[in-house]
């Protein structure tokens, strides 16, 4: 039955509302008939409020929280209908967006408040980006509006990936199921990147936008046409194919620095390029505007730096790591080697697309995503996703469809494997290494800086470390890299010859200046002309790995003191069960892939001490350095110090007494030294915990004052026996202060002596009953032994108090005695 039947003359407006109020399920269902009933006429004016609600645009009242649902039993058939409903092939709500773009009245408002900091502050200054100069609406004063003018297939993508940056949901309680690989968002992703950037002949359907329309994304008459390929590069030109500025008269201009290819659009066999791939190439750059340009600004001088402070999540990054490697593939099905940006002149559309996607639009603002993100990011272990991401990007050998078929997403668990399928990188990707040279030698100058300010004796620092180094010690690799850096230090961009032990350069850094005209503009694009370039097989670079090593050496002997402590220590009966379980079955997460959050291996300290060494020995392979025998020495010939054995952080004598040291501060941060510092007040007197009853520690107490005080000699005769009674007595009148070692007195100040000797008297301690636990207990054998057992109250506490002194008995004759040494 259709809906003009049952609900005869009712707009879809009205329909739509009403449909906004019901389960999702049902929700889904009604939008579907309201789509395929009404006309795309009907339909236009519905489209927003239906974006908006779908992605709660403005804190939209009747939102659809598709950051909360995944594939799990009580969401599975709301997932599969927003999944159905959105689909880029089948789903109703494309298919009315693909026919609304071909209309050119049809056109929609998108608020500039809503787009990349850097790319307001361009437009505000007149300096439009060519991929918004058809979108940007001017007043009659000349000014641009608060609104871009957009068509239906980019008012719906830029919802749709705006929805991941959108500060008003980011509460990362409630998106927290994002970074899942079964959450409903993640999957939305992976289908739009299946259909628009096809892994196979196939291609989205070919939608036309409007013909001579004013707005249409791509149209040859705009200015955002792409560069005939060029066959060498032009001094006006850079590396990524920049064309120099285009003057525009009035208050418009453009900024080089954002600037894509554009001349006139050359039309071939295939007709014109725009218009088969313009749907797949505005995805790509909405993609990029939104998810990597958070975190610049237009000129290099002051890029990773930010006015307003924006937080990048960890599933924002996952997300970043997904189009990466998706592109990966994307890019590895052209029909011809990818090398630099010149390539042959006549290439099918698609392949032509394929060999730009690096270059013209991904590699500026993902190379500033990955390095604001290096720099700002928190010293934790949720710098994995951060990590992997780069290190998805360079290694596209990994990515190739005729190697990996299957879907990225769906096979990350593999991604984070550590056997590399590829042991020998191939000689085709040389050219690749050689035009993302930053991402290699910058980037991991970067990651050194955090390596020096991180605890490598952590399970998941001591896994990234190993990760980084075992692929860059992947064969044929560091040649790659020493070839590039030779060819961008020659003055006629050739290798030089390089003798055995001779390093690249004399000095430790090198002006942008120094090098080619190629790798000038490169790094002048991406870094600012003043940036001095440290290259990786450098002097300098060599002695600050040696310094590296030595901070992980000493994070490799603080786990093996560590592992030989908790060796020596006898395992309770829980960590025996979980570790168990953990080894026979498989348990995902113990121990396992890194970033996942419930991981727990603060006790294996074995495969800490194997990354380590393997990270050792990959470093020392990478950049040829000796490695003395004694920074692997093996975990069982290491001295088994005692688990109360310290040692003191670095020290140095000052005026004013002993003063840190630099490497001082470094070991006490990361937990590597400490100093000997002991608890010196009374237990009893700690503040009152939250598992702790507060009326009755301050009641119990006073008890236990008045009976310490009243009876402290009687109480200090029993405790000095050396007969059964004085042993008991020893487990029932605890000093208030019990020394998990020696302290010697002689070695403390008078006020010190004089307190630590007071709490080491005897007396009785009840602040143990005040505790919740311990008040739950009770209270649940009380009741057992007055339902059970019909006992009253005065049995079940006598029953308590004889099982409590028969325990004391037990551990008398059991348990050694207390110290008893007063001073």
């Amino acid at each position: 039955m259709t809906l003009s039947t049952v609900f005869p003359g009712v707009p879809a407006m009205v329909l739509l509302e009403t449909a906004l109020d019901d389960p999702i399920s049902q929700r889904c269902n009604m939008i579907e008939k309201i789509l395929s009933e009404f006309s795309p006429k009907e339909l236009h004016g519905v489209l927003p409020l239906l974006i908006e609600s779908l992605f709660n645009f403005n804190r939209h009242p009747r939102g659809w929280s598709i950051h909360k649902l995944d594939d799990s039993g009580s969401c599975y058939r709301d997932f599969k209908c927003i999944l159905n409903l959105l689909n880029p092939a089948k789903g109703p709500l494309l298919q009315v967006i693909y026919k609304l773009t071909s209309d050119s009245t049809c056109k929609y408002e998108f608020p500039t408040c809503c787009l990349p900091l850097p790319t307001r502050c361009l437009i505000e200054e007149g300096n439009i980006p060519p991929f918004y100069m058809d979108k940007v609406q001017f007043s009659l004063a000349g000014n641009p509006t608060k609104f871009l003018l957009l068509n239906a297939f980019e008012y719906y993508m830029f919802h749709f990936v705006y929805f991941v940056v959108n500060q008003e949901i980011s509460n990362a309680a409630s998106r927290n199921r994002i970074q899942s690989s079964n959450a409903l968002y993640p999957n939305i992703v992976e289908d739009y990147l299946n259909f628009f950037f096809p892994l196979d002949s196939s291609s989205p359907p070919s939608v036309q936008p409007a013909s001579g329309s004013p707005h249409s994304p791509f149209h040859p008459a705009t200015l955002h046409n792409r560069t005939r390929p060029f066959q060498s590069p032009s001094p006006a030109c850079s590396v990524f194919g920049r064309a120099s500025p285009a003057r525009f008269p009035g208050l418009i201009k453009v900024d080089a620095q954002v600037l894509m290819p554009q001349t006139i659009a050359m039309p071939n066999e295939h007709g014109w390029i725009e218009k088969e791939t313009w749907m797949s190439e505005a995805l790509l750059q909405i993609f990029v505007e939104f998810w990597l340009n958070q975190s610049t600004v237009s000129s290099p001088n002051q890029h990773y730096h930010m006015s307003t402070a924006f937080s990048f999540s960890a599933e924002h990054v996952q997300l970043v790591r997904l189009l990466v490697k998706h592109l990966h593939m994307f890019v590895s099905t052209l029909r011809m080697p990818v090398h630099s940006p010149h390539r042959p002149m006549h290439l099918p559309c698609w392949d032509e697309f394929r060999g730009l996607v690096w270059p013209h639009y991904v590699q500026k603002k993902l190379y500033r995503f990955l390095r604001y993100n290096f720099e700002s990011w928190p010293l934790d272990t949720s710098f994995y996703v951060v990590l992997e991401t780069w290190l998805s990007f360079i290694q596209p050998w990994r990515y190739c469809v005729k190697q990996r078929p299957c879907s990225p997403a769906k096979n990350d668990s593999n991604a984070n494997s550590l056997d590399n399928r590829d042991k020998e990188i191939d000689d085709r990707w040389k050219q690749f290494v050689s035009d993302h040279l930053p991402f290699y030698s910058v980037l991991f100058h970067s990651f050194l800086n955090r390596a020096f300010r991180l605890d490598l004796s952590s399970y998941k620092n001591a896994f990234m470390l190993l990760r980084v180094s075992k692929i860059l010690n992947l064969p044929k690799l560091r040649d790659m890299l020493l070839d590039a850096e030779r060819t961008m230090h020659h003055p006629f961009g050739h290798p030089v010859p390089h003798q055995p032990g001779e390093h690249l350069m004399s000095s430790s850094y090198r002006s942008i200046a120094d090098h080619t005209p190629t790798i000038a503009l490169q790094f002048s694009d991406l870094e600012g002309p003043h940036f001095q370039y440290q290259p990786l097989f450098s002097i300098s670079m060599q002695n600050k790995i040696r310094e590296l090593l030595k901070i992980v050496g000493e994070a490799l002997e603080i786990n093996r003191m560590q592992m030989a402590v908790s060796e020596n220590t006898p395992q309770s009966l829980f960590d025996w069960m979980r570790s168990f379980v953990a080894q026979n079955f498989s348990i995902r997460g113990h121990c396992g892939d890194p970033s996942d959050e419930t991981l727990n291996c603060g006790t294996d300290y074995k495969k800490v001490s194997s990354y380590l060494e393997q990270g050792i020995a990959n470093l020392s392979s990478f950049f040829q350095i000796e490695v003395q025998p004694t920074a692997l020495q093996p975990p069982h010939s290491y001295p088994k110090k005692s688990p109360y054995t310290y040692d003191l952080p670095d020290v140095e004598t000052s005026e004013t007494g002993a003063a840190l040291t630099p490497h001082g501060r470094y070991q006490i941060i990361n937990g590597l030294r400490k100093f000997d510092v002991s608890y010196q007040c009374d237990p009893e007197l700690q503040p009152i915990r939250s598992f702790e009853c507060a009326f009755l520690v301050r009641l119990l107490y006073s008890i236990a004052h008045f009976l310490n005080t009243r009876f402290a000699s009687e109480m200090s005769q029993f405790y000095q026996r050396r007969d059964f009674i004085g042993r008991v007595a020893q487990h029932l009148l605890c000093p208030s202060r019990i020394e998990s070692r020696p302290i010697r007195l002689d070695h403390l100040a008078p006020s010190a002596r004089h307190l630590v000797q007071s709490h080491r008297k005897p007396g009785l301690r009840l602040r143990w009953l005040a505790s919740y636990k311990v008040l739950g207990l009770l209270l649940a054998f009380l009741l057992l032994l007055r339902f059970w057992y019909d006992l009253s109250i005065v049995a079940s506490f006598t029953i308590l108090i004889f099982i409590y002194l028969m325990f004391l008995m037990a551990k008398a004759l059991i348990c050694r005695s207390p110290d008893l040494t007063y001073a």
